[in-house]
């Protein structure tokens, strides 16, 4: 059965008269061709991990690739499309005060250890920065979900986004489950995947780098 409005009534209709449509597909980040263009190495993972992997921790010290307000600028572009409207690019600072704290949280789920309360807590207060109000509206007959964002500063838009992203990576045991850091010793990046087989974060990178090494042994064995 679908909702229909009927003199400012929602009333049961039968869905045979009118078939909802397909629901639109999520909202899809930047491709990794369009991350690594951008200069970031890694790209086209749930939100929160693709802000987590501007920080490369294999380095003395870490490597930021977001060390800068326009570097921060260009990471939050390349997420427009997954951003609510009206979002604007937050400070650099914010922006790496929130990546510090989701990057600690994610190492620390995937290795199975205990989440940092302090990261908890800056994490939870960033979500908390704009808040969400669902509702119903009617269109050609058919309800449909609305969200609308309450926020004091549209930079707050980016930043609790990037939070909630944050939240549902670590709460969504398919998610948390298939979360993997790149098998390169060399890397750090962090991905997503359920594929047992994927051991590399991108195929371009570490793994033709893979490739090349095992290549170089055959080699010399030869």
């Amino acid at each position: 059965m679908t909702l229909m409005e009927s003199s400012g009534i929602l009333a049961l209709v039968n869905p045979s008269s009118h078939p909802a449509p397909s629901p639109a597909p999520p909202k899809a980040g930047p491709t990794l061709a369009a991350a690594q263009a951008a200069g970031f190495p890694m790209g086209g993972e749930n939100l929160a991990i693709d802000l987590a992997d501007t920080l490369v921790t294999v380095t003395t010290p870490p490597t930021d690739l977001i060390a800068d307000q326009p570097a921060s600028d260009r990471f939050w572009a390349l997420h427009g499309d997954v951003l609510p409207a009206g979002w604007a690019p937050p400070a650099g600072a914010a922006t790496r005060r929130l990546r510090d704290a989701v990057r600690v949280l994610l190492d620390a789920a995937q290795q199975g250890a205990a989440l940092e309360s302090a990261a908890l807590e800056t994490v939870n207060a960033t979500s908390a920065l704009a808040r969400v109000s669902v509702n119903i509206a009617m269109k050609n007959g058919v309800a449909e979900r609305r969200e609308h964002w309450h926020h004091a500063d549209p930079a707050d838009l980016a930043l609790a986004s990037a939070a909630r992203s944050t939240i549902d990576v670590l709460t969504d045991p398919a998610l948390r489950s298939n979360l993997r850091r790149c098998a390169s010793p060399t890397c750090s990046m962090l991905f997503v995947t359920g594929d047992a087989r994927r051991r590399w974060c991108t195929p371009n990178i570490c793994g033709n780098r893979d490739r090349v090494a095992r290549h170089y042994r055959r080699r010399r064995q030869d």
